[in-house]
């Protein structure tokens, strides 16, 4: 991009669409810092929020010919770091349950030896 950068987001729009990677660093360092404090405060983990927002910003690189209006933009990147957010605490929640679930399996409390395990089996067989 020649000359100074753009100040406004409406002017970076634009050169994002057309693949300016200069104009993208400016308005990832402009909207990162509230699209991190949302994730964060949702999570509570600096490199999960980090690793969402970074997401975000990837999927806003891949459809960045869509956007053409800053409050638009805006929205979007909001909804989409709330919604991976609140995906991935669904995630860990049906996780934890999970991992509850097979901590509360009794299992019986005689142990066995291959060698029995394989006696038995033969007799199984045979």
């Amino acid at each position: 991009m020649p000359g100074s950068l753009p100040y406004n987001e409406e002017e970076l729009l634009p050169l994002i669409a057309n693949a300016d990677k200069q104009a993208f660093a400016v308005f990832y360092n402009r909207m990162f810092p509230g699209l991190f404090h949302l994730s964060y405060k949702m999570l509570n983990s600096k490199s999960e929020a980090e690793d969402i927002v970074a997401d975000t910003f990837v999927k806003f690189w891949k459809s960045r010919h869509q956007f053409t209006s800053l409050p638009e933009t805006a929205a979007w990147l909001r909804r989409t770091t709330r919604n991976a957010t609140l995906d991935l605490l669904k995630h860990q929640q049906v996780k934890s349950r999970k991992e509850s679930e097979v901590a509360a399996i009794s299992y019986p409390q005689e142990e066995f030896s291959v060698a029995d395990m394989y006696a038995e089996l033969l007799q199984e067989i045979y």
